[in-house]
């Protein structure tokens, strides 16, 4: 399936509090990114719309969780779909 352009997807991901703009600059120091940095970590490559992380992330505060994929196109669906998560909860 192919994903739409969405021009707000940048703006809205850089304006997330959340949102790692840059990632390569953490390499190897992922867990000082965190509020929680002694919590274990979970890290999902390829999380495309965050189901996954939306049902895992607010039923598991004591684990910090890492959503990586390639484009904006779906993290910016990701991003919503797990504040909506949190907001249920």
């Amino acid at each position: 399936m192919r994903m739409r352009f969405k021009p707000y997807a940048r703006p809205e991901l850089l304006a997330c509090d959340f949102h790692v703009h840059e990632p390569l600059t953490h390499g190897g120091h992922w867990h000082e990114t965190y509020a929680r940095p002694d919590q274990p970590w979970h890290l999902e490559l390829g999380c495309g719309k965050g189901g996954f992380l939306a049902q895992l992330a607010p039923r598991h505060p004591d684990i910090n969780y890492l959503g990586i994929d390639i484009t904006d196109k779906v993290l910016i669906l990701a991003k919503r779909k797990v504040e909506a998560a949190y907001a249920e909860r």
